[in-house]
């Protein structure tokens, strides 16, 4: 990805500003790139620019009133009507409202896109389900209406997941009771070559609304959203000032969350080919959110290990104290915050110490370990780069450079090393230097019958004669392609896991997890509550989310399920301020919005 970096000289809002106004301009003249004829296929090529002008584009929207309705609209089989009715309960009828399923198979075009602009009043909420489970959901659906009708048609005589895949598609609207903004061209049911195409059509729809309004535009995963509604509530409350109704107190969990859907070589293979992942990947969604489970894949073969990868500040501790209640770690190393993340192959440690990327010896001893499974645990970047500035662990200040460096003494965490920066600075001009990557980290701990003892000692990391990087992002970057090469190697043997959903349900994953990999929990395994404790979105001002825009790698951020609009900007967040006060200021606001009606907080919190 060609990177453009914002002058460093000058005053820096000026400076980010003018390249602000620069990216408006290409964003104008890449307009008809945009608003293309829709082909039965979808195969278009983005142009060059893609990420970057779909993301600068919220320079335009520097707006100053709040939204005062909320507008749900999503595809079929997405969760559209119980997302409403939620949102209706929390924050009244007058407030949130269904959007009428659009009938029509164009795009926008742009005198409707300046309609929808010039409606500030309205916060978008976009619902969208994994693309795999989305459309084993609505064949199941057709399934079901055909069996009660005893309808002869084409559709209902077909048997196989593949033969839906690839036949043509009559989309009808779920409910014509919501509200109408988006006009419909069509009167009737609309035909789509194939069920991918129909799903193209409405992502790219709701793709158009998000880049003409961004900042009243919320991306909203279904699966997220059902297994805890309330933190959707907290968010909406925190970033748009919304308020609710005096009789909503819990909105409880979905009884029945969906679940993952095993599918055949054939039908995921076909998938893949079918859905177009650059725009799946806007809506957080990647190739390995399409399951070839491992019973399908290799019948008979069993992955007897475990082992956890991710970076500080990303849930991995969380993560792994719930692997322990469920697997057998693979070894002893470490303490008991640690299972599954010491002795790894190759990357030694769940952090992934080293400053180099893996070379071909390494990939090649990751590839012959077809007995692990890699468990990654990743959260959105703003949120984590934000959390690295609150816990920055193994951070080397720059006032004293001699605690960093071959036989220095162990460093773990000090606030002070950064006190007194401001988030802006720290998201650009501030420099990671780690000190986990400057000299070997040397462990003593091993975990027997419950009990941490003495061992000789061991590293966990791979020193190197440069353990800098430009800033908190460079040093993402880095971690999350290392992560990357592994998925390239072996992609069935990896399980993604973003922090927001997990803490939502992490027995959902658990159960997912043995589904997907054919694997057996241990006797006196009880499924874990979800966290007390439930991160909200980060709020960052205006400069802030510039300067994180360009310092962000999209592209590498859309492997992860990321998007732009994972970086969220919040009214009533204009100053960039220093680290005490951004704290404060949380702790303050989070007071406001009365956190307890939430199950109570965990306030060490799990990052």
């Amino acid at each position: 990805m060609v990177r453009i970096q914002p002058p460093r000289s000058g005053p820096r809002k000026s400076g980010l500003r003018k390249f602000g106004l620069f990216i408006l301009f290409i964003f104008i003249s890449q307009l008809p790139l945009y608003f293309f004829p829709y082909r039965s296929q979808h195969s278009f090529e983005p142009p060059v620019d893609y990420v970057g002008v779909q993301t600068m584009a919220l320079v335009m929207n520097d707006v100053g009133a709040a939204p005062k309705k909320i507008v749900v609209l999503g595809e079929n089989s997405s969760g559209v009507g119980y997302m409403t009715g939620v949102l209706k309960k929390a924050f009244g009828d007058d407030v949130a409202m269904m959007h009428e399923t659009p009938q029509r198979r164009d795009m926008l075009e742009q005198t409707e896109l300046d309609e929808i602009v010039e409606r500030r009043d309205i916060l978008w909420i976009m619902v969208t389900r994994s693309p795999c489970e989305w459309a084993d959901e609505m064949i199941n659906t057709k399934r079901r209406k055909c069996a009660e009708s005893q309808i002869t048609s084409k559709l209902c005589s077909v048997e196989s997941t593949k033969d839906y895949y690839s036949m043509e598609w009559r989309e009808e609207p779920e409910d014509k009771s919501g509200e109408r903004i988006i006009a419909s061209t069509l009167d009737e049911g609309v035909e789509h070559p194939e069920i991918f195409s129909m799903r193209f059509t409405r992502l790219f729809l709701m793709k158009q609304i998000t880049e003409a309004i961004p900042r009243h535009v919320k991306i909203v995963q279904l699966n997220e959203f059902e297994r805890n509604p309330n933190a959707l509530i907290e968010d909406l409350e925190k970033e748009y000032l919304f308020q609710r109704t005096d009789y909503y107190n819990v909105y409880p969990a979905s009884t029945n969350p969906q679940d993952i859907t095993c599918m055949g070589v054939e039908e995921w293979e076909l998938a893949q080919q079918r859905i177009d992942w650059t725009l799946e990947g806007y809506f957080g969604y990647t190739k390995l959110d399409c399951h070839l489970c491992r019973e399908t894949l290799n019948p008979g073969t069993n992955l007897s290990n475990i082992y956890l990868l991710g970076e500080r500040n990303s849930g991995t501790t969380f993560v792994s104290d719930t692997l322990a209640k469920a697997f057998d770690p693979p070894n002893n190393l470490g303490n008991k915050a640690e299972f599954f993340s010491a002795g790894i192959p190759v990357l030694l440690y769940k952090h992934m110490f080293r400053h180099d990327k893996m070379n071909a010896t390494e990939l090649a001893e990751i590839k012959r370990r077809d007995d692990i499974l890699w468990v990654m645990v990743v959260r959105s970047p703003c949120d984590w780069a934000e959390a690295m500035m609150r816990k920055p662990y193994h951070f080397c200040s720059p006032k004293h450079p001699e605690r960093c460096g071959p036989g220095t003494g162990t460093l773990w965490m000090n606030h002070n090393n950064i006190a007194g920066t401001d988030l802006l600075d720290f998201f650009t001009t501030i420099e990671w230097t780690d000190w986990a990557e400057s000299t070997h980290f040397m462990r003593n701990e091993v975990v027997e019958n419950g009990q941490v003892r003495t061992v000789d000692s061991y590293s966990i990391s791979k020193p190197g004669v440069n353990f800098t990087y430009p800033n908190v992002f460079a040093l993402r970057r880095h971690k999350l392609k290392l992560m990357k090469q592994i998925i390239d190697v072996v992609p069935h043997n990896v399980k993604f896991v973003r922090l927001n959903e997990f803490e939502r349900g992490p027995s959902l994953f658990i159960d997912n997890t043995v589904k997907e990999f054919d694997l057996k929990v241990k006797a006196d395994y009880t499924k874990p509550p979800p966290s007390s404790y439930s991160h909200t979105t980060t709020c960052l001002t205006p400069d802030e989310w510039d300067a994180a825009q360009i310092e962000i790698d999209w592209r590498l951020e859309a492997e992860f399920g990321f998007s732009p609009h994972d970086c969220r900007m919040c009214y009533g967040y204009n100053r960039s301020t220093r680290l005490y006060k951004r704290v404060i200021d949380q702790k303050k606001r989070g007071q406001q919005i009365q956190p307890d009606r939430f199950g109570g907080r965990n306030k060490a919190g799990k990052e």
